[in-house]
């Protein structure tokens, strides 16, 4: 999986002639039919006006100085419903990974690593004992399909389409270590309904 950006002057609506390519994006999963371009910024000197229109594409990401433009003006609102994160998580879709792999029919439970908060399925005080921030666990099957190793934590990256039971699109990034999921309440796990997204592409 590979996309091509091109790079273009914002103050002078040029292009640079410059190409960048990156492998293995949320960016590529989650939008295959968009084309993305990278708007020159120089701090201190480009204005908003000069991040306007582009060759018709607008300016719906951004990461530090990176300007990320593109051909479906709702790209941003379809995985961040905050303005905001368009420009404080950015990267997250640009991010070169050194894997690519499809993973279906997985459950996949939500704790909120402050509260404990999970929607019921386990006692907070238990949830929250399992995760941290942006950390969490896997179940050591699927850890050795994925990596090869069940003693070795690893980063991921994950995105979700919208499907016809989620019509939202979503990602997430992390740590997720390997661990016999049997022995922190699986079987109470097995018999829940969680929020279900298949399928499901992980990012490593």
């Amino acid at each position: 999986m590979t996309i091509i950006l091109k790079h273009f002057d914002s103050k002078l609506k040029q292009n640079t002639g410059v190409e960048e390519k990156l492998n293995n994006t949320l960016a590529e999963y989650l939008y295959p039919d968009v084309e993305f371009t990278i708007g020159t910024v120089y701090p201190g000197i480009t204005t908003a006006t000069d991040l306007g229109e582009h060759e018709g594409k607008t300016l719906q990401f951004a990461s530090g100085e990176r300007m990320f433009f593109a051909s479906d003006t709702n790209a941003r609102e379809r995985v961040y419903p905050n303005a905001s994160d368009g420009a404080a998580y950015g990267s997250l879709l640009f991010t070169s990974c050194r894997d690519f792999r499809e993973l279906q029919n997985l459950r996949i439970l939500v704790i909120d690593d402050i509260t404990g908060e999970n929607g019921g399925v386990l006692p907070k005080d238990t949830a929250k004992n399992l995760v941290g921030d942006c950390k969490g666990l896997i179940d050591l099957n699927i850890a050795s399909d994925l990596t090869g190793s069940i003693n070795t934590p690893f980063q991921f990256r994950l995105g979700i389409k919208e499907q016809e039971s989620s019509l939202v699109a979503r990602i997430a990034k992390g740590t997720l270590a390997p661990a016999a999921l049997d022995k922190v309440g699986a079987a109470v796990l097995r018999g829940q309904d969680w929020l279900r997204h298949d399928p499901r592409h992980v990012f490593i």
